[in-house]
């Protein structure tokens, strides 16, 4: 299944001395391009998801998730360049593409294209991004900026127009300016709806902290500059990704969405019709006081629940889905504010940001009580717009855009993948 993003703008004429970056991502099951100009524009994103590949061998099989990578790769980048507006990808000045953390087999597809394209045409510069440090800095410099460009395309839908008569998309990104405009034309519920109190954020400024929680991932991370990291805390067995889709399946749910809904999303919606208090699950490590995580526990408790009822109907399931997803989200909100209170002990009080970013960062509950627990605390809690969670092209091109910016390149003919990559271990810029 392909999904591509319409392009955020359409090139200029005059893109003889332009630049545009190629981001690629197959670090796990989904096969993503995006083209980005030097301004950070996003021009194309595409992502061909592996739903089928994975319902039919209940879950993701490395070696059959990079065939279809290969499968799949050369059909992505294609229509990203082509809905780009780029003639070929010999247009392009440079090519970054993850090379970890993540599947072996499936980070080397990426790497193998990647290589191949910069060396067929040595004029174009090789970057090699860290999927997690693509994460955690394009949420920080691309939030604003997406949720601006669709308030933009609303406007000019509201009023008649194609949204690629805009000449001129940065002057708009200024949130405030933006929304003051918009506020002349549109009703304060359209405004809200359309995410107007995520545009009023503020963009972090370093240090901040980062909640990265995905279906691989359940970490937190300071900030300190780019390439600039310290781990605050990690989980020492599942992510709480993999958790949801794990209980999703203990519960039978699955397949109740239809093709293309994750578990953790099914497991969301059925919670929000629970009683979150009907079973009483403990939070997992309540008693210690780091910044680790551990959702081994919680997801025996919910097998044990499982494995004592006779029947599971529809209002159990969604009342155990309630109290997993309460006890679950718990053990985030403490672990994030201890992280977010040691930072500012370290740091000072110039830390007043959280990134959460990772695709559990698109679950509704999360973001609802993460955004109380850090106004509480004197903190802002920032979120990328919910499509833009999951993996894509695009949070690897930005980051490497900020590396070649920077003069930084890699030398194609000796990279290598590395399935272990913590973030901890980068060079600042």
């Amino acid at each position: 299944m392909m999904r591509r993003c319409s392009p955020l703008r359409a090139p200029s004429a005059a893109t003889r001395h332009a630049s545009y970056l190629l981001g690629i991502e197959t670090s796990c099951d989904d096969t993503a391009a995006a083209v980005l100009d030097q301004d950070g524009r996003v021009l194309s994103s595409v992502i061909s998801s592996q739903w089928e590949l994975n319902a039919k061998w209940k879950g993701i099989v490395p070696a059959l998730a990079a065939r279809a990578h290969a499968d799949n790769l050369p059909h992505v980048i294609n229509a990203a360049i082509e809905q780009s507006g780029l003639e070929s990808v010999r247009q392009l000045s440079a090519v970054a593409v993850t090379s970890g953390p993540g599947l072996a087999p499936c980070l080397d597809v990426g790497l193998r294209t990647a290589r191949q394209i910069c060396l067929d045409n040595p004029d174009i510069a090789f970057l090699q991004i860290n999927h997690l440090e693509a994460r955690c800095r394009f949420e920080d410099g691309m939030v604003c900026l997406f949720v601006g460009l669709e308030l933009i395309k609303l406007f000019y839908f509201v009023n008649g127009r194609p949204t690629s008569s805009c000449r001129d998309y940065r002057k708009y990104v200024a949130a405030h300016a933006l929304a003051a405009v918009i506020r002349l034309i549109l009703s304060e519920f359209v405004l809200c709806f359309c995410c107007h109190r995520q545009l009023e954020t503020p963009r972090p400024e370093f240090p901040f902290v980062v909640l990265l929680v995905s279906g691989g991932h359940c970490c937190l991370v300071l900030a300190k500059g780019i390439g600039d990291y310290e781990l605050l805390g990690n989980t020492l067995d599942d992510s709480i990704g993999e958790a949801y889709d794990k209980v999703a399946r203990m519960l039978g749910i699955t397949a109740a969405g239809g093709k293309g809904v994750h578990g953790g999303k099914l497991i969301e919606d059925m919670a929000a019709r629970g009683n979150d208090r009907a079973f009483p699950f403990t939070e997992p490590m309540k008693h210690r006081k780091d910044c680790d995580f551990s959702y081994s526990g919680i997801k025996t408790a919910m097998l044990r629940e499982v494995k004592k009822l006779d029947q599971l109907d529809e209002k159990i399931k969604e009342d155990l889905c309630a109290s997993f997803q309460r006890k679950a989200v718990d053990q985030l909100i403490t672990r994030t504010r201890r992280a977010c209170q040691w930072g500012k002990d370290r740091m000072g009080d110039n830390i007043s940001s959280l990134v959460v970013c990772g695709g559990v960062a698109s679950n509704q509950y999360l973001r609802g009580r993460m955004q109380a627990a850090a106004k509480e605390d004197g903190m802002v809690a920032i979120f990328p717009p919910a499509k833009y969670c999951t993996d894509n092209g695009v949070m690897v091109a930005w980051a490497g855009l900020e590396r070649y910016a920077k003069g930084m390149r890699s030398d194609p003919e000796s990279a290598r993948y590395q399935p272990r990559w913590p973030l901890e271990t980068l060079q600042p810029l």
